[in-house]
């Protein structure tokens, strides 16, 4: 921490302070570490006690709306159609309680009792879970294979017909996101890959491989 602290205070680009009198070598040295400067106070005029409870209110809902996530056995990484709740809130920390939650709509009904999650899937939005959770996984072989952001891959996978053509379909949201320069859907055991790996989508599984072009 103290040395990640301290890439973040240079990253600022402060270089040079008034002397402060209290260094082992007086004035004439001027302050550039972090661990020289004093813990700073909070100004009281830019709190925001509103906002402070707002915030307080959507993190409930997060917390209630996770736990009806959890309950349904419904991941994350799986968009949902909409979720209600009955606090009202400004628009732009009900966007944020919708990309925590991972819905598509949020919406203050002041009739109901509890937070409602709709947990019905059709088939949009089961293909965009498939999705994400492909892109992770090709994410994550980046990684095990020791690339880095700026190099491109060739994506190699292998699946069921129907996940294929949910696959293809999205093919170039693959490509922006995974940095993928080519996406080839079959798998040749005469292929050397980086990184390889396989994992299951609704009982189905998807096989990938990636190397470096």
């Amino acid at each position: 921490v103290p040395f990640l602290s301290e890439e973040v205070f240079q990253s600022l680009g402060v270089t040079s302070y008034p002397p402060t009198g209290d260094h082992p070598q007086g004035d004439k040295l001027r302050v550039t570490s972090v661990h020289w400067e004093d813990f700073p106070k909070a100004d009281k005029k830019y709190i925001d006690a509103n906002l402070e409870t707002q915030m307080a209110s959507a993190r409930k809902v997060v917390e209630d709306a996770l736990a009806l996530r959890a309950k349904a056995g419904i991941r994350v990484r799986q968009p949902l159609s909409e979720l209600k709740i009955k606090t009202g809130l400004p628009k732009e920390i009900l966007d944020i309680i919708g990309d925590e939650v991972n819905v598509k709509n949020v919406e203050v009904v002041a009739k109901i009792k509890n937070t409602e999650l709709n947990t019905e899937l059709n088939t949009e939005l089961r293909e965009e879970g498939l999705i994400n959770e492909f892109t992770r996984h090709v994410q994550d072989l980046r990684k095990a294979g020791g690339f880095v952001p700026k190099d491109k891959i060739e994506l190699h996978y292998s699946t069921t017909s129907d996940l294929n053509d949910s696959i293809n379909k999205w093919a170039q949201h693959i490509k922006t996101h995974n940095n993928v320069a080519k996406i080839i859907g079959a798998k040749d055991t005469k292929e050397v890959f980086k990184a390889e790996g396989e994992f299951e989508w609704e009982g189905k599984k998807i096989w990938l491989g990636i190397k470096k072009l």
